[in-house]
């Protein structure tokens, strides 16, 4: 089954997405980057929809606090 995008209308994130099974965040940046953040409950990606400030949310809370890898480099 393949995951839905979830399209974000903010200057920094294009989109997102979360595996449950796997508990992975996937974010897709304006530039073109994309990363996945690993190990992620799903209240927080939750709290990230409901935040309404995306990226300031990404930065303060889930950056910090999840493990990630860059699966793409901005273009």
């Amino acid at each position: 089954m393949e995951m839905e995008f979830t399209e974000i209308h903010e200057e920094k994130i294009k989109s997102v997405a979360y595996d449950e099974i796997n508990k992975h965040f996937h974010v897709k940046f304006q530039d073109g980057s994309y990363i996945i953040y690993y190990e992620m409950r799903k209240e927080d990606y939750v709290a990230f929809q409901s935040s309404g400030r995306y990226s300031e949310y990404l930065e303060d809370k889930i950056k910090p606090a999840y493990p990630s890898k860059i699966i793409k480099e901005p273009s």
